[in-house]
């Protein structure tokens, strides 16, 4: 059996953000990433995270990831989708510094 490979390169996730606007956006999406906005605006007055080692963000992604594990079962709505805004903002905070220091995450051992 062949296969074809395509003949156009797939566009990146940079390209297509670059043609998107907030009006494409996905309803589920746009809820959760103004969710995520709240939780970080509650916690402004803790500074960036931009002088948090990248390391440490990992760790703090981590124990959010287990404290969503623990409200799982029992169905806390609530809990549940905190921890998920929690881990979706540290996950950005960690994307953050990698696209803002190209050369390498500073604090990551590799």
């Amino acid at each position: 059996m062949t296969y074809d490979l395509p003949t156009t390169p797939k566009p990146t996730a940079s390209e297509l953000i670059k043609k998107m606007d907030a009006q494409e956006m996905r309803p589920p999406l746009a809820s959760f990433a103004n969710y995520m906005e709240a939780v970080l605006k509650e916690n402004d007055h803790r500074g960036g995270w931009n002088t948090i080692e990248v390391d440490e963000l990992f760790r703090r992604l981590e124990v959010q990831t287990q404290r969503l594990g623990k409200a799982m079962p029992i169905g806390q709505l609530y809990n549940i989708r905190k921890e998920c805004a929690d881990i979706a903002n540290f996950a950005m905070m960690i994307y953050d510094r990698a696209t803002a220091e190209p050369d390498g995450i500073v604090g990551v051992d590799v």
